[in-house]
């Protein structure tokens, strides 16, 4: 889809407003992975200001500055500037000094993790600078990027030569299911949440996505090799990892619903501890997370298991990376419908508790699920003196009122108590008129269909 519309991202925008309208210095971290939008952040932010948006690559240092200095004094008609560009990262910061001296200009870094490879110095410079000169002026200065361990490594741990000397720092994430929606306001519901299960909510990706085509269309775009997004899950991990073979096979593993450290440890061969200390890293880059049952302590069970918190991921570890040499020969058609098309389904149910909890987390505090042996329940959502449970379907079948019943005597198992108790069902393929009644009959019980959840989302 073509789109030139900026989607939500409020208060991620409220917060830079906020800081702009503080007296004193800022010097702001803002950092996520690829594509998920931080540029286009900036570029709305520094809407209505003087701003100076300094894109690094890897070229040579002195050239990099020498481009960094021509495009201020091409931006603020220096022509001193212009004849005399600037070489060094001193000298940089000692223009920008006096820049920032007489008035608030917004300077955006961006992909600063390339100016520290090139000058691993540069960090400490900038230190240098800002605790003796720039602190004191007007300066408004945004240090962005895409690689987050090196922007954690050198602005926001404790060893960082910046470290205590940010103002404020944000963490870009994906946006969330009701914001995909603004981009497909014309699809039908369930082809937009099969849509999202493809690429989630990375903006770049989204884009990339024709809303004139089916999914299957759609599927087919994004696994041919050649795509845009054929090979941007290893342009990702490789951009944060130095070894990311043994990753791979973890994420596979996860994929395929080995979600236990024990059951990640037989489905590699790796061993225990190296499997502990590889999904470690990748729960730091928010690609793995931790679940566990809601009415356990996370920190403290060992109830605990893994997911790949990342849609796009998710649908590549489970229908592209194994099958690689299928898309290597072109016979992407071949796996849609060998291999993607017979497992959709199942795929899809696991997006559709996600979404569906985030409906939820519109009027709950807190929403989870909970599981013990062979009992389960999709969605635990529970305030100070309300509880909920919850049960998703993504299946062709309309539900009946016999799921009601099961999801009360499971429910009961939890032990968990409130003042008031209700039970929502949400379904792809709506509800059987003995269902319909029964919820009729009893108003603790709450329906979403595809057009409910629609609406709930909407109204909010």
């Amino acid at each position: 889809m073509n789109s030139t519309n900026f989607i939500n991202r409020t208060r991620e925008l409220a917060f830079f407003e906020d800081r702009y309208k503080h007296k004193n210095a800022q010097l702001l971290i803002f950092y996520g992975r690829r594509r998920v939008g931080k540029t286009s952040l900036l570029l709305q932010f520094c809407k209505n200001k003087q701003y100076v948006y300094l894109l690094a690559d890897l070229k040579p240092e002195k050239e990099q500055i020498r481009d960094f200095s021509l495009q201020i004094a091409n931006q603020f008609e220096d022509a001193v500037l212009k004849q005399q560009p600037l070489e060094t990262a001193d000298a940089l910061f000692a223009y920008l000094e006096r820049l920032w001296k007489e008035k608030r200009v917004v300077v955006v870094f961006d992909e600063y993790p390339y100016l520290c490879k090139l000058n691993p110095a540069f960090s400490s410079i900038l230190q240098k600078h800002w605790d003796s000169h720039l602190s004191k002026t007007h300066a408004f200065l945004i240090l962005c990027g895409s690689s987050i361990g090196m922007m954690e490594k050198e602005t926001l741990l404790e060893q960082s030569p910046l470290y205590g000397r940010r103002t404020g720092d944000w963490f870009l994430t994906p946006l969330r299911f009701r914001d995909f929606l603004c981009f497909f306001p014309h699809k039908k519901i369930q082809e937009v949440i099969e849509l999202y299960g493809l690429v989630g909510g990375i903006p770049e990706y989204i884009i990339k996505l024709d809303e004139n085509k089916t999914v299957n269309q759609n599927i087919l775009s994004i696994i041919k090799k050649g795509s845009p997004l054929y090979r941007e899950v290893e342009f990702t991990l490789r951009e944060e990892l130095m070894e990311p073979h043994h990753y791979f096979s973890i994420l596979k593993a996860i994929s395929f619903g080995k979600n236990t450290i024990n059951e990640i440890v037989l489905s590699t061969g790796l061993g225990k501890g190296l499997v502990s200390k590889y999904i470690s890293v990748l729960e730091h880059l928010f690609i793995v997370r931790r679940i566990a049952p809601i009415t356990e302590n996370i920190e403290k069970t060992r109830k605990g298991a893994y997911m790949i918190s990342d849609v796009f991921f998710r649908f590549w570890f489970r229908f592209c990376f194994p099958y690689r040499s299928l898309l290597e020969e072109g016979k992407e058609e071949l796996l849609l419908k060998r291999e993607i098309s017979p497992h959709f389904s199942e795929f899809m149910g696991i997006i559709f508790e996600q979404i569906c909890r985030e409906v939820l987390l519109l009027d709950f505090d807190e929403v989870g699920s909970w599981w013990y042996k062979e009992n389960e329940i999709d969605i635990v959502a529970r305030n100070e003196n309300e509880l909920l449970f919850g049960e998703c379907k993504w299946t062709n079948q309309p539900l009946d009122s016999s799921a009601f019943h099961k999801l009360v005597v499971i429910a009961e198992k939890t032990a968990l108590h409130a003042k008031k108790i209700s039970y929502a069902f949400f379904s792809k393929s709506g509800f059987t008129k003995d269902a319909l009644l029964y919820a009729k009959e009893n108003p603790h019980i709450l329906l979403f269909d595809l057009e409910t959840i629609r609406k709930k989302i909407e109204k909010k």
